[in-house]
């Protein structure tokens, strides 16, 4: 009787996901700016790419998760496949203060 093959657990290389590669380049660009903070605590950021432009809501308390309204990212929240949207990525590695949520974003 021959052998089942043997499974291998699959690997999470955090430094390769393609949301990351992504936000690197947006950030390398420099077209992550800040907006307004919202009355509620939560800070509004405005990512450029193309001519278009996403809006990212963080928050820094982590009360809330972080929201874009991309269609990826839109995606992603609704049927939880995929990586979450290099913009959020991008606005998370923009700001000392809230790097270490990307970190529990990709986990």
């Amino acid at each position: 009787m021959p052998l089942a093959p043997k499974r291998t657990q699959p690997t999470f290389d955090i430094a390769d996901t393609q949301s990351l590669r992504r936000a690197r380049e947006l950030l390398r660009r420099k077209r992550v700016a800040r907006q307004a903070d919202t009355p509620n605590g939560t800070r509004r950021y405005a990512v450029t790419e193309r001519g278009q432009v996403a809006t990212v809501t963080v928050d820094p308390l982590w009360r809330h998760d972080a929201t874009c309204d991309c269609y990826a990212q839109v995606q992603h929240a609704r049927f939880r496949i995929g990586d979450p949207c290099k913009h959020i990525v991008a606005v998370l590695g923009s700001d000392e203060e809230l790097k270490c949520q990307i970190i529990e974003l990709l986990l």
